[in-house]
């Protein structure tokens, strides 16, 4: 209920194609996800063309494909905008992808990508900000640890039980 009036307020006070209108929507369409109404989040995502959205949303419904296609184009899209939450959501939601199509080695990839860009923010933080790090998310209700963990299954698929080692000691 409460993000419904934070949604009519924006709505009644601002233009339709306004940020703040569209991330209330995002923030509706995240509680479904988070729910388990997938169908009411897909109206809104597709409504806001929310690719890492959208993709979360394929997870969930177990469509590696689709999923990966949306990462895909999420990553084109914010590889040239730079921001880092969604560039590191839609690195995390590609290596789960492309871990249920079988692709570990792509999935490695991937995962490796979102956790050289986490160890460089983690790096600049004071050893007590550290501490939580890994619990927050990055976007599309993504916790951080998500790439570390993915790490830890592919590298073991990929017969690399010293990697798999590596990665879930890292995270202490």
């Amino acid at each position: 209920p409460l993000y419904r009036r934070a949604l009519a307020i924006r709505e009644k006070a601002l233009p339709p194609n306004h940020p703040d209108v569209a991330a209330a929507k995002g923030n509706i369409a995240a509680l479904y996800l988070a729910q388990g109404k997938l169908e009411q989040a897909y109206g809104i995502l597709k409504e806001l063309k929310s690719s890492t959205g959208l993709g979360r949303y394929h997870l969930l419904k177990g469509d590696w494909r689709a999923a990966q296609e949306q990462f895909r184009q999420a990553l084109e899209y914010f590889r040239k905008t730079r921001e880092s939450a969604p560039l590191l959501a839609s690195y995390i939601g590609l290596g789960l992808s492309l871990e249920g199509l079988g692709q570990p080695q792509e999935a490695a990839d991937s995962f490796q990508r979102a956790v050289e860009r986490m160890e460089e923010q983690r790096a600049a933080l004071t050893p007590a900000a550290r501490t939580h790090f890994l619990d927050g998310e990055v976007g599309a209700s993504f916790k951080r640890i998500l790439a570390y963990e993915g790490l830890v299954r592919v590298k073991g698929k990929l017969s690399d039980p010293a990697g798999a080692f590596f990665w879930s000691e890292h995270t202490k």
